[in-house]
C-alpha cells in the first residue's frame, strides 16, 4: 500500500510483521533485488516462494500463515493481530496433539498389558491376538498416511532450451521493411515453431520446425514473409508478403492468396476458421474466412481520442472474442489492449500497455520494460485477475512497433526472442571527464533530452 501510495491501515502492519516472520524462518527476505526500485516492484508485483521450499522441516501450515500475512490485497490478509494470533495458536494446539498422539501409541495402557503377557508366557492368549492386531494395523496406518500426506506433490517437469536458427542464417529482426521482432510463433499444440530467418544473402524465408527435430524445413515460395501465425489445427501457417494475406500448408506445399494486405501488422486464426488481422500500419482491425474472400472490418479507430491503429490480434480459445493493441498519437493517453469480438459488439480495456498482448493457459502475456509478464484472465469477464508475475526478462521488444517477440501454445509452451546483451539506449548522466553520474531508469523509449537552465531537471 505504501509503494503505491494507497491508504494503509493496521493490515499494512500484518504484511510488515509477514516479512518479518518469512525472514526468521526462511533467512532471505520474501523479495529481493539489486536496488530499491526493483525491491519495490517484487513487493507490488511478485508472490514469494513457500518457505517450505527454501528450507526444510517448516510445516506447510505455518507456511500458509505467514505467506496469509503477504498477501497483496489487504482484504485477503488476516484482518487483525487478533486472528492471526488464534491460528497460530491453532497450529501449536495441533503441532501439540499431534506430539501427544505418537507417544499415546508408544506407552498407552492398552500395550502395556499384552507387553506383560509376553514376558510372563511364551504365547500371548488367544483375546490378545485382536488388540495386538489393532495396535499394528493403526500404527501401520499412521505410518502410511504420515508418508502419503508429507510426500512433496507431484510437479510437471520444466524443459528450458535454446533455439538457434538454421545453418548460415539468423533470426529475422526485420523483414520486408514492415516489421521488427515478432518473427517467431509457436503452434497450437505446442509441437512446432515458424520463424522468419535470413540468409548470408539478405534473403528472408519462412522456416518450420519441430520441437522434436533439430532441423528445420525451409517452407517454399515464402521469400519475404514475416509475422507468421498458425491455424487452430496447427496444420497451417499464415503470413504476410508482398502487400498479401497468405496460407501455407506447414508440411509444405504452395502459398494461396487469401486476400489484399499492403502492410500487415499481425493476425490470429480462430477456431471457426475466420482470421482477424491489421492490412496496414494506419488501420483498424478486419476479419476474412480463411478460405478467402472480401475482408470485413470489426473495429472501429476512435479519432477523438487519436487512436492510430488496432493491431496484433489473438483469439481468445472461444472463437468470438480476441486481444488487440489500441495505439494511441495522444501524449495524456496510454496505448491499451483491449478485447473484441467478430461481431463487433465488444470494445473492452483489459490493460493499459505498449506492448501485444497474448493468451496461454488460463494467463495474459505481456511485456513491460523488456520483462515478459503473465497475469491471470478471466475469459468468462474478460478481465484479469490478481497480480503480473515476471516469468522471463530480457524480452526482445520494439516500441516504435509495440511488439514483443514472443509465443505461447494453448498448452502452455513458451517461446521467445530475448535480448543477449543489456539494454543500452537508457539515458544516461555523464561528468565532463566522461565518468558516468547515473543511469535515468524507466528512459528506454526516450530519443534526446535537454538540461533545465540550473542543471536540476532534465
Amino acid at each position: 500500500e505504501q509503494v503505491q501510495g494507497l491508504d494503509i491501515d493496521h493490515r499494512t502492519d500484518i504484511f510488515s510483521l509477514g516479512v518479518v516472520l518469512y525472514e526468521l524462518l526462511a533467512g532471505e527476505s520474501p523479495f529481493k533485488g539489486m536496488h530499491e526500485t526493483a525491491i519495490m516492484y517484487e513487493i507490488v508485483n511478485v508472490e514469494p516462494p513457500p518457505i517450505s521450499t527454501i528450507k526444510e522441516g517448516i510445516d506447510p501450515q505455518l507456511d500458509g500463515i505467514i505467506l496469509e500475512c503477504l498477501e497483496k490485497d489487504k482484504d485477503e490478509r488476516f484482518q487483525s493481530a487478533k486472528e492471526l494470533a488464534k491460528n497460530l495458536r491453532k497450529f501449536r494446539r495441533v503441532l501439540s496433539a499431534g506430539r501427544a498422539s505418537k507417544i499415546y501409541n508408544v506407552s498407552s495402557t492398552t500395550v502395556h498389558p499384552v507387553t506383560t503377557q509376553v514376558e510372563e508366557q511364551s504365547m500371548p492368549k488367544k483375546s490378545f491376538l485382536p488388540w495386538i492386531a489393532a495396535v499394528v494395523l493403526g500404527i501401520g496406518f499412521l505410518i502410511f498416511a504420515f508418508l502419503y500426506f508429507m510426500k512433496a506433490p507431484a510437479t510437471e517437469q520444466v524443459v528450458r532450451a535454446f533455439i538457434h536458427s538454421p545453418e548460415n542464417t539468423f533470426f529475422s529482426q526485420q523483414s520486408g521493411g514492415n516489421s521488427s521482432g515478432g518473427q517467431i510463433s509457436i503452434s497450437p499444440d505446442g509441437q512446432k515453431i515458424a520463424f522468419v530467418a535470413t540468409d548470408s544473402l539478405g534473403k528472408t524465408h519462412l522456416y518450420v520446425r519441430a520441437l522434436s527435430s533439430l532441423t528445420a524445413l525451409s517452407l517454399p515460395s515464402t521469400e519475404g514473409a514475416y509475422y507468421p501465425f498458425w491455424s487452430p489445427k496447427s496444420d497451417f501457417i499464415g503470413f504476410f508478403v508482398e502487400g498479401k494475406l497468405k496460407k501455407i500448408d506447414a508440411s509444405g506445399g504452395p502459398p494461396l492468396s487469401i486476400c489484399d494486405a499492403l502492410a500487415g501488422r499481425g493476425g490470429t486464426w480462430g477456431v471457426n476458421d475466420i482470421i482477424i488481422f491489421t492490412p496496414s500500419p494506419f488501420s483498424p482491425l478486419f476479419q476474412v474466412p480463411a478460405a478467402g474472400g472480401t475482408p470485413v472490418q470489426v473495429t472501429l479507430l476512435d479519432s477523438s481520442n487519436n487512436e492510430s491503429t488496432h493491431r496484433y490480434p489473438w483469439f481468445l480459445p472461444d472463437g468470438k472474442h480476441f486481444l488487440y493493441v489500441v495505439r494511441v498519437n495522444n501524449t495524456n493517453r496510454e496505448d491499451e489492449v483491449r478485447v473484441g469480438s467478430i461481431d463487433g459488439s465488444i470494445s473492452k480495456v483489459v490493460l493499459k500497455s505498449h506492448s501485444n498482448a497474448i493468451y496461454a493457459n488460463g494467463y495474459l502475456l505481456f511485456v513491460r520494460e523488456q520483462t515478459l509478464l503473465a497475469q491471470k484472465f478471466d475469459t468468462g469477464n474478460l478481465e484479469l485477475k490478481g497480480n503480473a508475475v515476471p516469468i522471463a526478462e530480457q524480452i526482445r521488444f520494439d516500441g516504435t512497433f509495440n511488439h514483443g517477440s514472443f509465443s505461447a501454445s494453448q498448452n502452455g509452451v513458451l517461446i521467445y526472442e530475448g535480448n543477449l546483451a543489456p539494454v543500452l539506449n537508457q539515458m544516461a548522466v555523464f561528468n565532463r571527464d566522461g565518468s558516468k553520474i547515473t543511469v535515468l531508469e524507466g528512459t528506454q523509449s526516450v530519443q534526446e533530452g535537454a538540461f533545465s537552465p540550473d542543471n536540476s531537471k532534465i
